[in-house]
């Protein structure tokens, strides 16, 4: 054979080999690809199954610690009503019944029905037996939880400012729940004005009607939401106070959505933070009185 195009043969069949030596060596490094992918993603799998167990777990240990506490709490505050229903009593028996002292003893004997009311849901909610709601006027259930808040509010240096319908505001909801929530937003602005150092802190509580509905809002002239944090407030465990534990908000938005609400936070446009909750009202409160029939 002429040397050329032997020459020409062999330089093409070693292309040849080359090229499909290099197609192998690539499709083996694919090959190798795809199974280490497939094992990140196992191992993330993996991964995402055992914190979901992790959080279960602590979910059943707190839920047995929850029921214990109340459990324990509850021949206390039982004895506490009882004592302040028999001083009331005495006082009357005495001729001092609307005085100061009886004033006291009946706040004591209204939080203690309150708190007992509290644990009987914590009780129910650890359960998961939710409680059966029905139609109450929001803006009084507000005033009330204010009134309890401003007590706090007052010993911190906190200006707090209220403004209620004139009118009822018709929700369906469970009262001791709502207040809960309500309580726990205010508590947790007192908590960020503290924080901020402001020596003009304050909050505001709010209540209007939103479309067909309610809107409560909650705000402070504290330091506001970082932006890292603001996706993950309302993700259970997730606390940006050194000694939080991060159920607080994520209680709030379980109870809310129970009564077909939301709950939504957000920086407010003169700083500070801004909480709202928005619950569907009722046709009027009327629907109250035929659900007690």
């Amino acid at each position: 054979m002429p040397p050329l195009p032997f020459a020409l043969f062999a330089a093409l069949s070693l292309a040849g080999l080359a090229l499909v030596r290099s197609l192998l060596r690539h499709r083996q490094e694919a090959a190798l690809a795809r199974e280490a992918a497939d094992a990140a993603s196992r191992r993330e799998a993996l991964r995402q199954h055992e914190t979901k167990l992790a959080h279960a777990l602590r979910i059943n240990s707190m839920g047995e610690m929850a029921s214990g506490i109340a459990h324990e709490l509850t021949q206390p505050l039982t004895a506490l009503l009882s004592q302040s229903q028999a001083g009331r009593r005495i006082a009357a028996a005495n001729g001092l019944a609307d005085s100061p002292i009886d004033t006291v003893l009946a706040a004591n004997v209204q939080q203690a029905k309150r708190a007992a009311d509290i644990l009987v849901r914590l009780r129910a909610y650890v359960g998961r037996s939710a409680a059966e709601a029905g139609v109450h006027d929001l803006a009084r259930h507000v005033a009330d939880i204010v009134a309890l808040s401003r007590i706090d509010l007052d010993r911190r240096g906190i200006a707090l400012a209220v403004d209620l319908p004139g009118a009822p505001a018709p929700a369906r909801v469970d009262p001791v729940e709502i207040e809960q929530v309500i309580h726990n937003l205010i508590r947790n602005a007192a908590d960020a004005v503290e924080q901020a150092g402001r020596a003009n802190g304050r909050v505001a509580v709010a209540l209007a009607p939103e479309g067909a509905g309610h809107a409560i809002t909650v705000r402070d002239n504290g330091a506001g939401i970082p932006p890292e944090i603001l996706p993950r407030l309302f993700e259970p465990f997730f606390s940006s106070k050194p000694d939080g534990m991060g159920l607080g908000l994520s209680l709030c938005e379980s109870i809310v959505e129970r009564f077909d609400g939301s709950i939504s936070a957000e920086n407010g446009a003169e700083g500070g933070a801004v909480f709202t909750v928005r619950l569907p009202g009722a046709r009027d409160m009327r629907e109250r009185e035929e659900a007690t029939e």
